[in-house]
């Protein structure tokens, strides 16, 4: 890390109900629902999709009205176009691509004015996220080896 650079940390939640689950009753409440969901995901039985409702709280901390924020998830879901499926078909199509070339690659490294890092990825198994789980969704992701990582990266907050 550079001289005189900082370090930030940043945890962040919105609230769009009167119960957080992270609170002591919501645990409880919650616990028996979490284990069956988890392990009806774990082994398959479960399908299941993760989103943003539009709702006003989630449109105030965009910094949008709840009508701007409606279309911003509409589009990023392209539930706006003729025929959403067929756009996200072709996302995980193009999708499959990167994944495919990435099988068997032993490293990565990322090198600017912001970042000087490096981790393993050997062996690591790439997932294509194309709308099934998360939505939106569009991206290839995995994980380093565990204690590979070396380096910095500079982020800051961005500016509207």
């Amino acid at each position: 890390m550079p001289d005189g650079m900082a370090e930030q940390h940043f945890l962040g939640h919105i609230e769009c109900g009167a119960n957080r689950v992270g609170d002591a009753t919501g645990n409880q409440a919650y616990s028996g629902w979490v284990e069956t969901y988890m392990n009806r995901s774990a082994s398959g039985e479960l399908r299941w999709v993760m989103t943003n409702y539009p709702c006003l709280a989630l449109a105030q901390e965009a910094d949008m009205s709840l009508a701007e924020y409606q279309d911003f998830v509409f589009q990023a879901t392209f539930c706006d176009q003729d025929d959403p499926i067929a756009r996200w078909e072709k996302i995980k199509r193009e999708q499959e691509r990167l994944v495919k070339w990435l099988e068997g690659k032993k490293a990565v490294e990322i090198k600017g004015a912001n970042a000087d890092l490096s981790f393993s990825i050997e062996g690591r198994q790439f997932i294509n996220s194309f709308g099934d789980q998360n939505m939106p969704s569009g991206e290839v992701f995995t994980s380093p080896v565990e204690g590979s990582v070396k380096g910095w990266v500079e982020a800051g907050q961005l500016q509207p």
